[in-house]
C-alpha cells in the first residue's frame, strides 16, 4: 500500500508566513475541529482577525515555480546593456 503524503497549508499572520502545517496541527493550534478548519480554508476566511490559510505548494509546483523563475531572471540579464 502507497503512503500518501498529507496535504500541508500555510499559515499566515497578516502578510508574514509563519509556517507550514497539516489540517490536524491547524486545528491544534487554533482549538477547532478538523471540519471547522477546511471550511476556513474553503471560504477563506481570516481566522481572529489575522491569520489567513492557503494552501502550501507541493514539491511538484515548487520544481516548475523554481524553473519559471530562473528563465525570467536569465532573459531579464539578457536584456540589461552591456550584456
Amino acid at each position: 500500500m502507497r503512503a500518501t503524503k498529507e496535504r500541508r497549508y500555510d499559515l499566515y499572520d497578516n502578510e508574514e508566513c509563519i509556517g507550514t502545517y497539516t489540517v490536524k496541527e491547524l486545528a491544534a493550534i487554533f482549538k477547532r475541529s478538523t471540519t471547522t478548519i477546511r471550511i476556513y480554508i474553503s471560504d477563506e476566511t481570516v481566522l481572529d482577525e489575522r491569520y489567513r490559510i492557503e494552501a502550501a505548494m507541493t514539491d511538484k509546483q515548487l520544481r516548475e515555480w523554481d524553473k519559471l523563475r530562473i528563465a525570467v531572471l536569465r532573459a531579464h540579464s539578457r536584456d540589461k546593456p552591456g550584456k
